[in-house]
């Protein structure tokens, strides 16, 4: 994005209190140099910290303020979020431009606070603290959850992206895993409500560890991150999630990440057959998981038959562990 005004109201940033960093910042992206101050002082009372063009990459995601008709969408590592703004009397929508009629500008000053201050939408990273943990069933499981509405039908917009970031999984695992693979390849493949997004998706849109999320970008996202460490994530990321089979390997290694993570949750993958007790695994790993993944013995038949699905029956108690654990990160 090019606007020749970008980030003018740098100067402002630092007011009121300072920015919150743990939201994403705002890209103030015009043409119109009359919407440069009221945009920039509106921006600021959300209390969002405004960026440059050329910061873009130190951000997580990013919500651009932009009065062009037909806005480019940047290349971050994180959901993007564009409200469109105009300085033209009863501008209404036009054709390229979305459904969403701009917002007119200095009158809807505080419609623009609300569209920018809203909540960023839900971003959660999920590893496995060892190989075959069950980390891309459970990130399945989850992003099927995450998708459902909340009791108000507020809390959840009917989809969700679930994002391939695992660079060590073989390509298009996650199709197979949900019995995708016979569709047509494009950057986000719908599986019910759950749109896969595959590392090094079509035409490059999805770089390598699949950052961008530009076909939905106000969808709630759920990483699979494989064993990638759970802490080297933008800060945007609203939590971050270990699944932990009920071996003693496993929890062994699991300690010392939750001892020096007190913020990551604990999904535990009971494993009968270990021979750990409840008491034992909470001694060994040091605190009380955040949910118990109960044994599921039809799961791996489900999965080589190509009939797990993201929701209900299909996901077995994957799918009821993956909402207990959202009601504890909402």
């Amino acid at each position: 994005m090019t606007g020749r005004y970008t980030g003018l109201a740098r100067r402002r940033r630092d007011g009121g209190g300072g920015p919150d960093t743990r939201r994403a910042p705002v890209l103030v992206a015009l043409e119109d140099p009359g919407l440069v101050d009221a945009v920039a002082m509106t921006v600021a009372a959300t209390g969002r910290r405004l960026v440059r063009a050329d910061e873009l990459s130190a951000v997580g995601g990013l919500v651009v303020v932009t009065d062009a008709v037909e806005p480019e969408v940047p290349d971050v590592p994180g959901p993007v979020r564009v409200v469109r703004v105009t300085g033209e009397p009863g501008a209404a929508d036009v054709a390229g431009s979305g459904d969403a009629v701009p917002i007119q500008i200095p009158e809807g000053t505080q419609e623009l606070a609300a569209a920018v201050g809203t909540h960023d939408p839900l971003e959660i990273a999920v590893s496995g603290v060892v190989g075959g943990a069950g980390t891309s069933v459970f990130a399945a499981a989850l992003a099927g959850a995450v998708a459902e509405p909340g009791p108000d039908g507020t809390d959840g917009p009917g989809q969700a992206l679930l994002v391939d970031a695992d660079p060590l999984s073989p390509a298009g695992h996650l199709r197979v895993l949900l019995g995708a693979e016979g569709q047509e390849e494009r950057d986000v493949t719908w599986v019910g409500d759950v749109g896969l997004v595959e590392a090094g998706g079509a035409a490059g849109t999805v770089g390598a560890a699949g950052e961008r999320y530009t076909a939905s970008p106000a969808c709630p996202v759920v990483r699979d991150c494989g064993r990638g460490a759970v802490t080297d994530l933008p800060a945007t990321v609203t939590a971050r999630v270990l699944v932990v089979p009920q071996t003693v390997p496993a929890v062994l290694a699991a300690r010392h990440l939750v001892a020096a993570d007190g913020g990551v949750h604990v999904v535990l993958r009971e494993l009968p057959r270990s021979g750990l007790t409840w008491n034992q695994t909470v001694s060994l790993l040091g605190r009380t998981p955040t949910v118990t993944w109960e044994d599921d013995p039809f799961l791996t038949v489900d999965v080589d038959r190509g009939d797990f699905r993201t929701t209900g029956r299909s996901a077995g108690t994957a799918a009821t562990a993956a909402v207990r654990l959202l009601e504890q990160i909402r």
